[in-house]
Protein backbone atom coordinates (compact mmCIF):
# COMPACT_ATOMS: atom_id res chain seq x y z
CA UNK A 1 0.00 0.00 0.00
CA UNK A 2 1.27 3.49 -0.75
CA UNK A 3 0.58 6.74 1.07
CA UNK A 4 -2.22 7.79 -1.33
CA UNK A 5 -4.07 4.49 -0.90
CA UNK A 6 -3.84 4.79 2.88
CA UNK A 7 -5.17 8.35 2.82
CA UNK A 8 -8.08 7.27 0.61
CA UNK A 9 -8.98 4.76 3.35
CA UNK A 10 -8.63 7.41 6.06
CA UNK A 11 -10.84 9.92 4.22
CA UNK A 12 -13.44 7.24 3.47
CA UNK A 13 -13.57 6.24 7.15
CA UNK A 14 -13.92 9.84 8.34
CA UNK A 15 -16.56 10.87 5.78
CA UNK A 16 -19.78 9.70 7.55
CA UNK A 17 -21.45 12.35 9.75
CA UNK A 18 -21.62 9.99 12.76
CA UNK A 19 -17.81 9.99 12.81
CA UNK A 20 -16.87 13.47 11.64
CA UNK A 21 -19.68 15.53 13.18
CA UNK A 22 -22.03 13.62 15.51
CA UNK A 23 -19.78 11.55 17.76
CA UNK A 24 -20.30 8.87 20.38
CA UNK A 25 -17.98 7.01 22.74
CA UNK A 26 -18.17 3.67 20.94
CA UNK A 27 -17.59 5.07 17.46
CA UNK A 28 -14.70 7.25 18.61
CA UNK A 29 -13.01 4.31 20.35
CA UNK A 30 -13.36 2.27 17.15
CA UNK A 31 -11.92 5.16 15.15
CA UNK A 32 -8.93 5.40 17.52
CA UNK A 33 -8.18 1.70 16.97
CA UNK A 34 -8.25 2.34 13.22
CA UNK A 35 -6.04 5.41 13.69
CA UNK A 36 -3.45 3.25 15.47
CA UNK A 37 -3.48 0.88 12.48
CA UNK A 38 -3.11 3.79 10.05
CA UNK A 39 -0.20 5.20 12.07
CA UNK A 40 1.52 1.79 12.11
CA UNK A 41 1.11 1.48 8.34
CA UNK A 42 2.39 5.03 7.81
CA UNK A 43 5.52 4.39 9.89
CA UNK A 44 6.71 1.98 7.19
CA UNK A 45 6.47 4.58 4.39
CA UNK A 46 9.62 6.00 2.85
CA UNK A 47 10.32 8.38 0.01
CA UNK A 48 12.59 8.55 -3.04
CA UNK A 49 12.93 12.33 -3.17
CA UNK A 50 12.23 15.54 -1.23
CA UNK A 51 8.73 15.90 -2.66
CA UNK A 52 7.85 12.37 -1.55
CA UNK A 53 9.42 12.94 1.87
CA UNK A 54 7.31 16.03 2.48
CA UNK A 55 4.19 14.17 1.35
CA UNK A 56 4.86 11.20 3.67
CA UNK A 57 5.51 13.47 6.67
CA UNK A 58 2.36 15.51 5.98
CA UNK A 59 0.22 12.38 5.92
CA UNK A 60 1.85 10.93 9.06
CA UNK A 61 1.18 14.23 10.85
CA UNK A 62 -2.44 14.27 9.65
CA UNK A 63 -2.98 10.75 10.99
CA UNK A 64 -1.44 11.70 14.36
CA UNK A 65 -3.67 14.80 14.54
CA UNK A 66 -6.75 12.62 13.96
CA UNK A 67 -5.81 10.66 17.08
CA UNK A 68 -5.34 13.82 19.14
CA UNK A 69 -8.66 15.34 18.04
CA UNK A 70 -10.64 12.23 18.90
CA UNK A 71 -8.81 11.56 22.19
CA UNK A 72 -9.68 15.11 23.21
CA UNK A 73 -13.29 14.63 22.12
CA UNK A 74 -13.55 11.45 24.20
CA UNK A 75 -12.35 13.38 27.25
CA UNK A 76 -15.04 16.04 26.99
CA UNK A 77 -18.24 14.41 28.23
CA UNK A 78 -20.56 17.08 26.90
CA UNK A 79 -21.55 18.85 23.69
CA UNK A 80 -19.77 22.18 23.26
CA UNK A 81 -18.88 24.01 20.07
CA UNK A 82 -18.08 21.46 17.37
CA UNK A 83 -17.74 18.62 19.88
CA UNK A 84 -21.21 17.18 19.23
CA UNK A 85 -21.67 14.09 21.40
CA UNK A 86 -24.80 12.04 20.74
CA UNK A 87 -24.20 10.24 24.05
CA UNK A 88 -23.89 13.57 25.94
CA UNK A 89 -26.37 15.94 24.17
CA UNK A 90 -26.04 18.83 26.63
CA UNK A 91 -23.59 21.57 27.55
CA UNK A 92 -22.28 21.03 31.08
CA UNK A 93 -21.00 24.33 32.50
CA UNK A 94 -20.85 22.88 36.02
CA UNK A 95 -18.46 20.10 35.06
CA UNK A 96 -16.81 21.19 31.84
CA UNK A 97 -15.75 24.82 31.85
CA UNK A 98 -12.28 23.39 31.28
CA UNK A 99 -9.56 23.16 28.69
CA UNK A 100 -8.35 19.71 27.65
CA UNK A 101 -4.54 19.91 27.72
CA UNK A 102 -2.54 17.29 25.83
CA UNK A 103 1.24 16.81 26.00
CA UNK A 104 3.59 14.28 24.50
CA UNK A 105 5.40 12.65 27.43
CA UNK A 106 7.45 9.46 27.55
CA UNK A 107 6.33 8.46 24.07
CA UNK A 108 2.62 8.78 24.88
CA UNK A 109 -0.02 11.46 25.21
CA UNK A 110 -0.68 12.81 28.70
CA UNK A 111 -4.14 14.36 29.03
CA UNK A 112 -5.24 16.68 31.79
CA UNK A 113 -8.00 19.20 32.37
CA UNK A 114 -7.46 22.80 33.38
CA UNK A 115 -10.28 24.97 34.74
CA UNK A 116 -11.06 28.04 32.67
CA UNK A 117 -10.52 31.13 34.88
CA UNK A 118 -14.09 32.27 34.29
CA UNK A 119 -13.79 35.05 36.88
CA UNK A 120 -11.48 36.92 34.46
CA UNK A 121 -14.17 37.21 31.77
CA UNK A 122 -16.92 39.78 31.53
CA UNK A 123 -19.37 37.34 29.93
CA UNK A 124 -20.20 34.34 32.10
CA UNK A 125 -22.88 31.65 32.01
CA UNK A 126 -26.01 32.72 33.91
CA UNK A 127 -26.14 29.35 35.70
CA UNK A 128 -23.55 26.63 36.02
CA UNK A 129 -25.58 23.55 35.11
CA UNK A 130 -26.26 21.04 32.35
CA UNK A 131 -28.13 22.71 29.51
CA UNK A 132 -29.75 20.72 26.67
CA UNK A 133 -28.26 21.71 23.33
CA UNK A 134 -30.43 23.50 20.81
CA UNK A 135 -29.37 21.21 18.00
CA UNK A 136 -31.74 19.28 15.80
CA UNK A 137 -30.07 15.92 16.36
CA UNK A 138 -30.51 13.29 13.63
CA UNK A 139 -32.70 10.72 15.38
CA UNK A 140 -30.97 7.74 13.72
CA UNK A 141 -27.70 8.78 15.41
CA UNK A 142 -29.13 9.17 18.91
CA UNK A 143 -28.43 5.69 20.26
CA UNK A 144 -25.44 6.66 22.40
CA UNK A 145 -22.58 4.19 21.94
CA UNK A 146 -23.36 3.20 18.37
Amino acid sequence: MDVDMLMDRVYEYLRPAQISIFRSDGLMRALLKEQENWAETARAFSARDWHGLVKVHQKKSYIECIGLVFKSSLERLETRGMNLRTDHPYRDDAGWLKHVIMRLENGGVNIRHEAIPIERYGVKPERFEKVPCKIKWPTHLMGGNQ
